[in-house]
């Protein structure tokens, strides 16, 4: 079987020798954006750098990380993407293989393909915001992009700032506090009450108590342990608001 690596560089292959014959939407770069969110959540999770750490990796999220690999392959695969975005994308991938070849005896040498890893889906994130390939959304599907985004970045945020190894990733909210992105968040949910047809507004209010139920171990610098435990939640809300905008463009 081909690696994602082989496949990534494929595609940029085929994007620059096809042209831009058709544009990816914007859901299908927003399903990319959550993925490799996903995937640096899932790994800062699993491959803890504290090295007090008494437990042993949950082989969930080993899993977990393997179904989200797939899921960003297919969401690569399927978009027509400029060839920029194979780089950071491969490079994300690589930094995983290095990381799944060292034992937890080996956990020093987490941090800097970590550092790697998170420094690509950065990388990823401005060239995809800079390229906007897609047709513009709806004024729905854009609010539920954005919430969606932000989710995902806080909690990885979070666990960036509580794995304090991680040097800029760290720093970036050690000090300052998440405070200003759980605000915007909140505001998110307020717009998204007025845009919602009414026959969502249970589903969105229980996204929005499952937020709210995780949003401490998010806010409170601890141990990456416990804001790991808040990874199930925030999928799950991050998953429906991309099922959301992908309906509300259909």
């Amino acid at each position: 079987m081909q690696t994602m690596l082989k496949c990534f560089l494929t595609l940029a292959l085929l994007a620059q020798t096809a042209g831009s014959s058709a544009a990816s939407s914007a859901q299908d770069q927003q399903r990319l954006h959550s993925q490799a969110s996903l995937l640096a959540i899932e790994a800062l999770s699993y491959f803890d750098t504290d090295p007090r750490a008494a437990t042993l990796p949950d082989e969930n999220l080993l899993a977990a990380m393997g179904e989200t690999r797939r899921k960003l392959r297919d969401a690569a695969v399927k978009s027509t993407l400029p060839a920029s975005l194979a780089a950071p994308l491969a490079g994300m991938d690589a930094s995983l293989d290095q990381l799944l070849g060292l034992s937890r005896d080996q956990a020093s040498r987490y941090a800097p393909l970590l550092i790697s890893l998170l420094d690509h889906r950065a990388q990823l994130t401005r060239q995809m915001d800079s390229a906007a390939t897609g047709q513009p959304a709806s004024p729905l599907a854009l609010a539920l992009n954005r919430q969606s985004r932000r989710i995902g970045e806080i909690l990885l945020l979070a666990l960036a700032r509580n794995a304090v190894v991680l040097n800029q990733h760290s720093l970036a909210h050690h000090q300052t506090g998440l405070g200003p992105q759980d605000q915007a968040i909140e505001q998110g949910f307020d717009r998204l009450e007025e845009l919602l047809p009414t026959s969502e507004a249970e589903q969105l209010q229980h996204q929005r108590l499952a937020y709210r139920f995780v949003r401490p171990k998010l806010l409170q610098p601890d141990t990456l342990q416990k804001a790991a435990s808040a990874r199930r939640y925030i999928t799950g809300i991050v998953t429906w608001l991309d099922q959301q905008a992908m309906r509300a463009e259909r």
